[in-house]
């Protein structure tokens, strides 16, 4: 795997790096972000769970530590919502200033990492629009300049990623755009922008029934064709969201400097298939899920171009993920063959293939639907 994200989502906006690091028997006990969660429910769960408190027992060291085991660059989250720029640029210097530099890097250098990790990849936020504080384009706009001004590069290419919109809203990314190019017409002296988020989850609302409609989800494991064709109807609206997003970029990034990043897409569904109470936002991945992942790296693979990076969300015991684990049980899911097959293409040419089949029809609310059959 070429890049692994951390510690989004929404839990990103209330991280603390420093409550990560350090002699884990020192480290601090916080209230997780989803503790008011419904689906951490108090009646299932211990009173101490990981759904209701944060050991902080994987930090820093041991993710980054990781990524090194698993070949894969580091992409970290950064907390905007509640901490202040300062805490960011310390974060970065923890992780890549040279050995003995500075009081953090010796500070690395005691937690088993002398040398630095030289981590390129920043999200700036995490849904900014929503649980990474409610902001809107301008103020997060702002906030985004603030956050990313005169950041110490260490001699790393630093490359941050902004907080794009929910789904396909041009909006937020019109608006922001237009408040960070304001009065600065050459992209060149946007400091370090790299990419723009995107996320966009299938719903997989099918068949019309009234809880459905007011939970907002469908069932993992209990679905029927129609089922089957909603999901891929709704995933497949990533194409139009890329193709649309890098249009409203492009009346700013006239040369297309900053790229596109989905860092969180799949199926998401109500809760109730996990395999343990415990797995908040834990769902069963079936075939369904595996066909859903696997055009949808099509569709990434189409826009080579507009794509500059993409990460699949959750890995574990979460929404679309590639392992279960638990206790002393482990298994990999559907997902896991998918980015097995797909690894092998990594940095190859793109062909464009074309393919011509009927579209499929389909009843969806007691009225006709349609949608393509094969691409």
């Amino acid at each position: 795997m070429p890049v692994v994200r951390w510690p989004g989502g929404c839990f990103a906006d209330s991280y603390d790096w420093r409550d990560g690091v350090g002699e884990l028997s020192k480290r601090p006990a916080r209230t997780n972000f989803w503790l008011d969660n419904p689906d951490a429910n108090w009646k299932q769960l211990a009173g101490n769970a990981v759904q209701h408190y944060e050991s902080n027992a994987f930090g820093t060291d041991e993710f980054l530590r990781f990524c090194r085991l698993a070949g894969a660059q580091p992409y970290l989250a950064t907390n905007l919502r509640s901490l202040p720029a300062l805490n960011f640029d310390r974060w970065v210097e923890y992780c890549n200033s040279p050995a003995g530099s500075t009081s953090l890097a010796q500070e690395r250098a005691a937690n088993g990492s002398r040398d630095p990790y030289d981590v390129r990849f920043w999200g700036i936020g995490n849904e900014s629009w929503g649980c990474g504080g409610d902001l809107t384009p301008e103020q997060y706009a702002s906030e985004f300049r603030r956050f990313t001004s005169w950041v110490p590069s260490y001699g790393v290419n630093l490359a941050f990623v902004g907080s794009g919109p929910n789904d396909n809203d041009l909006d937020w990314t019109k608006r922001f755009f237009e408040h960070i190019f304001r009065d600065r017409p050459d992209t060149a002296v946007i400091p370090n922008l790299f990419g723009w988020s995107v996320h966009h989850y299938s719903w997989n609302l099918s068949r019309g029934r009234t809880e459905e409609w007011l939970t907002g989800k469908g069932d993992a494991v209990n679905f029927d064709f129609t089922d089957w064709y909603e999901l891929f109807r709704q995933g497949n609206d990533v194409e139009q969201i890329i193709t649309d997003q890098w249009a409203a970029m492009g009346s700013y990034d006239k040369d297309h400097h900053v790229k596109l990043v989905v860092d969180e897409y799949g199926p998401w569904y109500r809760p109730g298939t996990a395999v343990d109470p415990t797995h908040l936002f834990g769902q069963q991945v079936s075939l369904r899920d595996a066909i859903l992942t696997a055009f949808t790296l099509d569709i990434f693979n189409r826009n080579a171009d507009k794509v500059g990076m993409a990460a699949n969300a959750q890995l574990v015991n979460c929404l679309n993920s590639l392992f279960f684990a638990h206790e002393d049980k482990f298994v990999v899911t559907p997902n896991f063959y998918v980015f097995q097959m797909y690894a092998a293409h990594q940095g190859a040419q793109a062909v464009r293939a074309v393919f011509s089949a009927p579209e499929i029809t389909y009843m969806r609310d007691r009225k006709p639907a349609r949608m393509w059959g094969l691409r």
